[in-house]
């Protein structure tokens, strides 16, 4: 046993004789690299000292050791760093998150440095402990960070009005929120963990928005400088001993936790002969004590992982985003209060469910085929429909990536109100594009009419042919009436939906009434019937528009009303619990191939009728401002015509 420990300890001794002078038998040239450095504390921030620090350097430090290469530190703003690394003027980023944009100019390691998320401060007295209390306050966040520009979004998406301070660093954001120039701030997570206590800060529980940041090249360059740094940063993240994570364990907690095993003033000992039973004794005693501070880090790092968990479940249950993980064949495992939120379905409901279970059997397809990607190229992203527990059909973005092979992690958001405004600005577009080719097509007859007889009243002036002169003028006097007409109509169209007067309460009789008094003269010479119902009916809404709707339909029944005897009758009921207005004729009928074209812009059944064929226009562009519909019945030329209309966003008191 002497003998083999003896050996042992000249083995030692040869190398590190033998070492140094092999080591200055080489001297490679040194490689710089210049990093863009901001402050992004612990990770890598500029101390007091002027010296660049933090656990990146650490790191990149043993790299160099390594490779033999001199990591030169260019510290700025945040901005600064990525307009020097567009000018060339820098090697290499850390803490860059993905966006397209960045991906322009920039190329990513694939393996993350962190994952973090954006996370809300404010001093420790203030009342904000939630997003709707930054109504009408004031918030730093800083230039060009990831963290801010989806705050901002996330603020639009609540509709709240707040006043945003851009500052150069994370830093002045929290100076500023310190000093109250600013009512919160906006910072990373391991900057406000970091940080908060020496501002005298808190987190105001509002967190959002998970996202790895990575090294960045510029496009293109860099590349073996970005492979070392890939397969380094891949090898560090799976060793807990790496200089990585002790780096990270030292300037997040003050320790590494490095352990001695076998410290040199043991190796040292060694090397003296006969002190063996000794040296064996110390290094038993070292041994157990190196145990007990190894077991007391475990304990430590164990209660941080768990506390850190927790901070985490906190943040996902908090979060306003569907949150969603599910196995290899699409069964959810966990979701959050939101996911349940949007989807209407209690949690232990969702975990009895799986993917397809919340999409329409249409899309059932195009959802397996994102799953397919997800599970192949483990991103996957898109818009899509899904039904809500309550039947409804809606819309989400989803976003999501491969945890495991056998865990899938997604983000959603409910973007349905977003999809019903572009379905209604679609739909604004293609009337807007309908209404400029009517008044076009519309206008031109009268002013070809006019122009011709221009030409003819010239002529005949000429010829002074005062019979002809009169006839000419005649049809340029018909054509202007036309055109004031069609311009008067498209007059009051317009202002349908855009110009109102306040809303008032107003019976359905006193409506019909004032809409008859305005018809009174074409009723007394067509002798028509009219007949009105006694209902108690009571509306609330522009009167002006209410008697138009009235007036319209009216006026539209007398002019295709029977020419012997004509009767328009006038009525309500309710059907299936929704009151049903009609106004009835017994003229001419309407054939069904033109139901639903009536109601178009100038669209006249007899070209040759009185008016500029905006009436019915007009009836549907009413109905639908307050939520109804319209149509109309009847079997063609002949039994005469009923219009039908709903207006639910009008009733106050209804029939029933």
């Amino acid at each position: 046993m002497k003998t083999v420990y003896g050996l042992f300890i000249a083995v030692l001794l040869l190398q590190f004789v033998t070492f140094p002078a092999a080591a200055e038998s080489r001297e490679p040239q040194t490689r710089t690299i210049r990093v863009g450095a901001f402050n992004y504390y612990p990770a890598i921030f500029k101390d007091s000292d002027d010296i660049v620090k933090g656990f990146y350097v650490d790191a990149l430090a043993d790299l160099a050791q390594r490779e033999n290469i001199s990591f030169e530190y260019v510290y700025g703003s945040w901005n600064e760093g990525l307009e020097r690394i567009k000018a060339g003027e820098v090697d290499v980023l850390t803490s860059v998150a993905y966006t397209p944009e960045r991906a322009q100019f920039l190329d990513y390691s694939r393996t993350p440095l962190l994952t973090v998320w954006g996370e809300l401060y404010a001093p420790l007295a203030s009342e904000i402990d939630g997003i709707r209390e930054i109504q009408g306050k004031k918030v730093a966040v800083m230039k060009s960070d990831f963290n801010g520009r989806d705050f901002i979004e996330l603020v639009k998406k609540f509709g709240i009005t707040c006043e945003f301070v851009e500052k150069q660093g994370f830093d002045d954001v929290f100076r500023a929120v310190a000093s109250h120039e600013v009512d919160a701030g906006v910072v990373s997570s391991t900057f406000g963990v970091a940080k908060q206590k020496e501002f005298g800060l808190r987190s105001t529980g509002v967190v959002f928005n998970p996202f790895d940041i990575f090294f960045a090249v510029a496009k293109g360059k860099n590349q073996s400088l970005l492979a070392l740094l890939e397969n380094n940063l891949a090898d560090w993240r799976h060793q807990a001993d790496s200089p990585y994570n002790k780096a990270r364990q030292k300037w997040a907690h003050g320790t590494t936790g490095t352990l001695n095993v076998i410290p040199h003033w043991l190796i040292s000992f060694a090397a003296a002969l006969g002190l063996l039973v000794v040296v064996c004794a110390i290094f038993i005693v070292l041994l157990r004590r190196q145990v007990q501070r190894a077991t007391t880090d475990i304990l430590r790092s164990k209660a941080v992982l768990m506390e850190s968990e927790a901070r985490f479940r906190s943040y996902i249950d908090n979060s306003p985003d569907g949150v969603f993980v599910t196995n290899e064949n699409g069964r959810y495992l966990e979701v959050n209060p939101a996911a349940s939120a949007i989807t209407g379905y209690p949690e232990e409901e969702l975990l009895r469910i799986d993917i397809p279970h919340l999409f329409p059997e249409e899309s059932a397809q195009k959802v397996l085929d994102h799953f397919s990607t997800l599970k192949q190229t483990g991103r996957s992203s898109g818009e899509m429909e899904f039904l809500h527990k309550n039947g409804e059909r809606r819309w989400w973005s989803v976003d999501a990536v491969k945890l495991s092979d056998t865990r899938y992690l997604g983000f959603t958001k409910d973007i349905t109100v977003r999809k019903q405004s572009e379905r209604e600005l679609k739909n604004k577009n293609s009337e807007i594009e309908q209404f400029m080719y009517s008044i076009s097509h519309d206008l031109r007859s009268p002013l070809v009419t006019i122009k011709c007889f221009m030409g003819y009243l010239e002529k005949d002036l000429a010829e002074d042919n005062r019979e002809q002169i009169a006839q000419d003028i005649g049809y340029i006097h018909g054509a202007a009436d036309k055109m004031k007409l069609l311009l008067d109509d498209l007059l009051e169209f317009s202002r349908i939906g855009r110009i109102e007067s306040t809303p008032v309460e107003i019976s359905l009789g006193e409506v019909l009434e004032e809409a008859l008094d305005t018809l009174a003269g074409v009723i007394k010479e067509r002798a028509v019937d009219i007949r009105v119902p006694d209902t108690k009916v009571v509306l609330f809404g522009d009167r002006r528009n209410l008697c138009r709707l009235w007036q319209n339909l009216i006026e539209n029944a007398i002019k295709y009303s029977s020419t012997s005897s004509p009767l328009v009758e006038i009525g309500v009921t309710e059907v299936n619990g929704e009151n049903v207005f009609h106004v009835r004729d017994n003229g001419i009928g309407i054939d069904p191939r033109y139901h639903s074209r009536i109601f178009g812009i100038f669209e006249k059944m007899n070209p040759k009728s009185s008016g500029a064929g905006l009436g019915l226009s007009m009836v549907q562009r009413i109905v639908h401002m307050y939520g109804g519909r319209v149509w109309v019945e009847s079997q063609g030329v002949g039994p005469g015509s009923c219009f039908y209309f709903t207006l639910p966003g009008m009733l106050v008191k209804s029939a029933g």
